[in-house]
This record gives C-alpha cells, sequence and structure tokens, in this order.
C-alpha cells in the first residue's frame, strides 16, 4: 500500500487550494474530487482542528495571550479563525485593552469595528466572551442560541 500512496502522491501532485480538474470538478490535496466525494464530517474536523492549532500556534506568541484566561483565549482564536491572525493583529487598541485586563473597553473596541458590522451576532458573542470572561449560554443568550443552538454547552 505504501507503494501505490507513494506513486499516486506523484501522481497527482499536491495542491493545497482547490482547483478545477479538467472535468471542472473541485479537488483539492492529492486530487481529491469534492464532488464525488465530500469531505466527511471527521475529516472536516481534523481539518478544523489543525486550523485551530495553527491559530493558537502564532497568537500564543503574543504578549497578551498569558495575560488571558481560557474563554478570553478562546475569543481571540474566535477571531483569528474568521479574519486571521494579520487580521486580528490590527485590532491593537483591543489587544491592548486586553492585556491591561480592561475588559470591557476591548469589548466596546470589538462591537464598534468593521468585522462586528460584517458579522454582528459573531462579533457580539465574542465581545460578552470577551467582557465578562464566561463561555455563551444560550439559555439566557439569543444570539448563542441562534449560532450555537439551544444545545451547546461547555464541560
Amino acid at each position: 500500500m505504501n507503494q501505490t500512496i507513494e506513486m499516486l502522491k506523484r501522481l497527482e501532485a499536491f495542491e493545497a487550494q482547490p482547483y478545477r480538474d479538467k472535468l471542472g470538478y473541485w479537488t483539492v490535496g492529492y486530487g481529491h474530487n469534492l464532488h464525488t466525494t465530500p469531505l466527511t464530517e471527521q475529516q472536516a474536523h481534523d481539518v478544523l482542528v489543525g486550523d485551530i492549532e495553527r491559530v493558537v500556534n502564532e497568537v500564543s506568541q503574543w504578549r497578551v495571550w498569558g495575560t488571558l484566561d481560557e474563554v478570553r483565549r478562546s475569543a481571540l482564536v474566535q477571531m483569528a479563525f474568521q479574519m486571521g491572525t494579520a487580521g486580528l493583529a490590527k485590532f491593537v487598541a483591543t489587544l491592548g485593552k486586553l492585556e491591561t485586563g480592561d475588559y470591557q473597553g476591548a469589548a466596546r473596541n470589538v462591537l464598534r469595528s468593521l468585522w462586528a458590522k460584517q458579522t454582528p451576532k459573531r462579533a457580539r458573542l465574542v465581545a460578552r466572551m470577551i467582557e465578562t470572561g464566561t463561555w455563551p449560554d444560550p439559555q439566557i443568550d439569543g444570539d448563542a442560541a441562534f449560532l450555537l443552538g439551544d444545545d451547546f454547552r461547555v464541560t
């Protein structure tokens, strides 16, 4: 099987970005046809975990990371996951407020951002995490219920 894998890797050639093959099907990786073989939920989960690890590896190098609890770290990961770490890095004043413990000011800054205008429910959810240091509770938070579902629980 190893020889088969190595041969196919050479024949297909790795493509990190999705592209349309000669028949017009979206393909990625080593010839993985997304039309005939969509990603499984487990594959998507594995990609998500890898993406989160990459974001955490980058953001954890920032000074602010060491000053935050788990919930506020998660808030930064949520933001960086959506807009990239370069996008999050532009929140200089917000990151400064987080570093000094001004969570209300940081949350206010988040809510005044272009990102909040583009994804208002998500931004409100993340801003509340920043302000309160608590996980979202769909039982009392409409945005959390809408975005995460009524059954979301942090264990």
